[in-house]
């Protein structure tokens, strides 16, 4: 009997814990209010409502502060928004008197000093966002360029602010591919590696569509690294804005194959990137054979 009593024991020890582990029904797991933090949001539809913008081209951000691009503002180049895609202000005037520019080109961003630039034809202003934000005028800052920078180029795509308040322009379309601008002084830096070798024209459009621009911190050196070709190369930028080289290296070596049936146009390098006419001659179309090692054909 004891036998038995110690069996039935075990076996209802055995059912219980049976119960326990069988799954319950698929009921789906809630949580409160409490588990997540609350967010505000603003429906789409309302935000296209309220945005005064014709052509958003580019933005930037600082701190909770966003910054839209517009490129043909009838009035203020720059929209600003909180987090919550209210807008709180507008920068860069569309106009000719000080703060106010004609035409906008690019913009750089030193989010540790709270600093916006914006480069035009003639002139870069500066902002300090955060503090325009409570006093619209008294934080622009406003220096003029020489009219020679626009003589060596049609078109420069960046500029940017040293420490010392001197300011070299990058990113030429033509030959002409640094100017730095010291006073009144312009020091143009021609040099392009021998990327294609078919020329300046063909290297000057890999660094303009092809390559990715790093500065140093203390602004002595400039460094740019291609997609195309595989490319380093490594400038120095000295107390007067001078331009040397420093070192260039190959990563990898280019691979093409011309393609017949497309004549008047080109592709280099990856599937993302693909410059047509009329930036570059039209000597065909190529494709690259692998994304990874490069043979010219």
């Amino acid at each position: 009997m004891k036998r038995v009593a110690v069996l039935g024991g075990y076996l209802v020890a055995l059912l219980i814990l049976f119960i326990r582990c069988t799954p319950k029904d698929n009921k789906p797991i809630t949580y409160n209010d409490e588990v997540f933090t609350r967010c505000d949001t603003t429906p789409a539809t309302v935000l296209a409502k309220g945005l005064p913008i014709h052509y958003p081209a580019s933005m930037f951000t600082m701190d909770s502060i966003i910054g839209i691009v517009d490129f043909q503002a009838s009035d203020f180049f720059i929209h600003l928004y909180n987090e919550k895609g209210q807008a709180i202000g507008n920068m860069v005037r569309k106009g000719r008197g000080f703060g106010e520019i004609t035409d906008y080109n690019d913009f750089i961003v030193k989010k540790e000093e709270g600093l916006a630039s914006f480069y035009s034809p003639g002139k870069i202003i500066e902002y300090d966002v955060l503090a325009y934000l409570s006093d619209s005028t008294a934080y622009i800052k406003e220096y003029p360029l020489p009219s020679e920078v626009y003589q060596k180029s049609s078109f420069y795509h960046n500029a940017v602010k040293t420490k010392s308040g001197k300011y070299f322009l990058i990113e030429s379309f033509d030959e002409n591919r640094l100017v730095t601008v010291n006073g009144k002084t312009c020091n143009v830096y021609k040099t392009y590696p021998n990327i294609s070798g078919e020329g300046t024209e063909k290297d000057a459009a890999i660094f303009r569509y092809a390559s990715k621009m790093a500065i140093k911190g203390d602004y002595s050196r400039i460094a740019f690294g291609t997609y195309i070709g595989g490319v380093l190369d490594i400038l120095q930028i000295d107390d007067t804005l001078g331009i040397s080289p420093v070192k260039t290296l190959g990563i990898y070596k280019p691979i093409y194959a011309k393609v017949k049936n497309s004549p008047d146009a080109i592709t280099w390098g990856m599937k993302h990137l693909s410059v047509l006419k009329p930036w570059m001659p039209r000597t065909g179309t190529c494709i690259p054979y692998s994304t990874e090692h490069w043979v010219k054909t």
